[in-house]
């Protein structure tokens, strides 16, 4: 709780709720650990030491950060995002998103 109150709400109500919706549905288990929340392009670091990061870069490092996550499962990875196969794959070929063999625990 004290990572999430003290998070700064760049995105305010939009990006909390984005952030527990991506926690619970990523979760392994029924309790939600701190590892278990990706705030902005960092996870679980000071964010007062955060990078700054355009936009786009955000949004590329995100989908790779979710298509890992779920074993590049792209219907999983849509229902999570709230986007369609046509618009992830096409995210995918413009950001040229690659596949990789490291797989992101959420444990």
């Amino acid at each position: 709780m004290e990572t999430i109150k003290n998070y700064s709400w760049a995105g305010n109500v939009r990006e909390l709720e984005n952030v527990l919706q991506e926690a619970v549905a990523l979760a392994k288990e029924d309790v939600l650990e701190k590892e278990s929340f990706i705030f902005g392009n960092l996870r679980n670091n000071d964010n007062n030491n955060r990078d700054i990061m355009s936009l786009c870069d955000v949004e590329k490092e995100h989908i790779k950060l979710v298509l890992d996550k779920v074993r590049w499962d792209k219907k999983e990875a849509c229902r999570i995002l709230k986007i369609s196969r046509p618009t992830l794959n096409k995210k995918i070929k413009d950001n040229d998103i690659q596949f990789s063999n490291t797989i992101i625990s959420v444990n």
